[in-house]
């Protein structure tokens, strides 16, 4: 399991549109892939989906911005957004990976405020 993403720095870094790629791969190798989209929102999604598997099996989750809803299900052992499906081992290790992925994405974040 893997979650990236990449800031987009072409234009101008602007913290309300934090505009990027994000890439979530499942221990299946398939991997979720959404460009030009707003990473910030996808990290809260992701967050919110594997807190809410702790007391629930299945729970779908909408991200502002974007048109399909993203959907984990324990039972079934996944993620699907859209006609993209990874396979997912152990949901605990996702929220441990998560909470890295969101420090180093604050840190990023933080260090470009002094352009802005």
């Amino acid at each position: 399991m893997r979650i990236e993403y990449k800031l987009d720095y072409s234009d101008h870094l602007d913290e309300s549109e934090l505009l990027g790629d994000i890439y979530i791969t499942g221990d299946d190798g398939n991997t979720i892939c959404e460009n030009d989209t707003f990473v910030d929102s996808w990290l809260v999604a992701l967050s919110e989906g594997t807190q809410r598997l702790e007391v629930e099996i299945h729970y779908t989750i909408d991200i502002p911005e974007e048109e399909h809803k993203l959907v984990f299900n324990k039972l079934e052992k996944n993620i699907v957004y859209g006609e993209q499906n990874i396979a997912v081992r152990n949901f605990n290790d996702i929220a441990y990976k998560l909470k890295i992925v969101i420090q180093r994405f604050l840190d990023e974040v933080n260090s470009k405020r002094e352009e802005w």
